[in-house]
């Protein structure tokens, strides 16, 4: 079961069905290593101008954020599979739901830490 609220999702990855979950932490790991803002992200996404790096950068956090034991060269094999259309989709609705939702504090890591 997700729950909306916390920006989570079920994605279908070809044959695989995952809750997904952005954190803000994870967003701001993706920005990171991406070299760009979340938004930027997205908007090269849209206009069919992001890498599979790209892709992967923002799918594997997410399904690792829905709770999933999963690895980057898992989630590589996924999309694979299902092929990078289908990729880019699931990471456009990963995107989507993290920029509309306002993640609560809960599974952020740093809000975690200050409460102990």
């Amino acid at each position: 079961m997700v729950n909306p609220q916390r920006g989570e999702l079920l994605l279908k990855l070809g044959k695989e069905n995952l809750k997904a979950r952005l954190t803000i932490d994870a967003i701001i790991r993706i920005e990171q290593t991406v070299g760009t803002s979340i938004v930027q992200i997205a908007q090269r996404l849209s206009e069919g101008k992001s890498t599979i790096l790209e892709v992967l950068n923002v799918l594997t956090p997410a399904i690792k954020g829905g709770g999933n034991d999963i690895n980057e060269k898992k989630v590589k094999d996924m999309i694979w599979s299902a092929g990078l259309i289908e990729g880019m989709r699931c990471a456009g609705e990963v995107l989507t739901v993290a920029l509309n939702s306002g993640l609560s504090d809960e599974g952020n890591e740093e809000a975690e830490e200050n409460k102990k």
